[in-house]
């Protein structure tokens, strides 16, 4: 099954701005689409939408500090930081 991972330092306690070493991983991965502006840095993922279901899909939208991103896939999990080849 193909996978898209995306590794991030995530909030792990937000009032001691403590992160945590991450993985986003989309399994079943189908497609992902990026909608970007020029921008320097790490983006930052601000607000997480689901845009569409169909045909046990599902599009989520990332909205981030540099543009939004697309990605449709069958499930996402958040877990252990990792990478794939």
């Amino acid at each position: 099954m193909d996978e898209l991972v995306y590794n991030v330092r995530y909030p792990e306690d937000w009032s001691q701005n403590i992160f945590t070493a991450k993985a986003i991983t989309f399994c079943g991965y189908h497609s992902h689409v990026v909608e970007e502006m020029p921008f320097e840095g790490s983006p930052t993922i601000l607000a997480v939408s689901v845009v569409k279901r169909e045909g046990g899909y599902t599009t989520v939208k990332l909205e981030t500090n540099s543009g939004n991103r697309f990605v449709t896939a069958k499930s996402v999990h958040i877990g252990l930081r990792r990478a794939s080849i």
